[in-house]
């Protein structure tokens, strides 16, 4: 059997971050993995994270099998981080989950899109490879447009033509901020229009922002929500994937 599988291709990114570590320049930077690093390339555990896993280990009481959503409990108390405290459900309109990592909550939402009768994906480039590759492996038809342009800032026009082509069946992977290689995020006055095109738009119903960290401050976070949900009609099911790793040092240990 594993005879009939053929070589795939190597990730470009581990391949970087590969070339980082046999780099023997003092004054290289590794650009890889966004996560926090001191002045020496390391990337320590926080006191904060320390002392949380101490007060886990001292105090939980069983490690029974939680169930696919993971841990609900955590899931909640970072909702109003996401999506604002005031109504972090939104009357009930926005429920959450874990997942193995980023990549898994893109995968997972993927695969709902696809359960949900989604057939196409348009989605921003450069992104990370592993997007392109979960869309191929589901079967799903990609389509693209330039996230950013040759100026440094999000390309608003190419996502204006992109929604405007965007049909019943489709779905649309947003670019969060920290989402893609690029680091350029969508600005506030971008967010409020894509919020009206996305109001206007069959993407309205389909939409999933693969949102990898905290580029903004914690606060500021919901912002994109709180413009992009209110103009999408019920029934309408955006999906964001938050990744708390990189901004919380925890690394390989993440949650989502």
């Amino acid at each position: 059997m594993l005879t009939n599988l053929q070589q795939q291709p190597a990730d470009a990114l581990l391949a970087l971050i590969k070339l980082h570590n046999a780099d023997p320049r003092a004054d290289k930077i590794d650009l890889g993995v966004g996560v926090y690093r001191t002045d020496t390339g390391a990337t320590p555990v926080f006191e904060a994270i320390k002392a949380a896993e101490k007060k886990l280990l001292e105090t939980q009481d069983s490690k029974a099998y939680l169930g696919p959503e993971g841990d609900m409990g955590f899931v909640h108390a970072l909702m109003p981080y996401v999506f604002g405290p005031a109504d972090p459900a939104m009357g009930g309109r926005i429920e959450g989950m874990q997942t193995p990592g980023g990549t898994g909550a893109v995968r997972l939402a993927l695969a709902l899109a696809r359960r949900a009768g989604v057939t196409r994906i348009w989605m921003g480039t450069p992104s990370w490879p592993n997007h392109a590759q979960i869309v191929a492996d589901l079967g799903l038809e990609l389509k693209t447009f330039a996230h950013s342009t040759a100026d440094g800032v999000a390309n608003m026009p190419a996502l204006r033509e992109a929604l405007g082509q965007v049909q019943a069946g489709d779905a649309v992977l947003l670019h969060g901020c920290c989402h893609n290689p690029t680091g350029i995020d969508y600005s506030h006055a971008d967010w409020d229009e894509i919020a009206a095109l996305l109001g206007q738009s069959a993407a309205c119903r389909s939409s999933i922002w693969p949102t990898r960290g905290w580029g903004m401050a914690w606060k500021k976070m919901p912002m994109a929500r709180a413009r992009c949900w209110p103009p999408c009609p019920k029934p309408s099911w955006p999906i964001r994937a938050t990744r708390t790793s990189a901004s919380i040092a925890i690394g390989w240990a993440r949650s989502i």
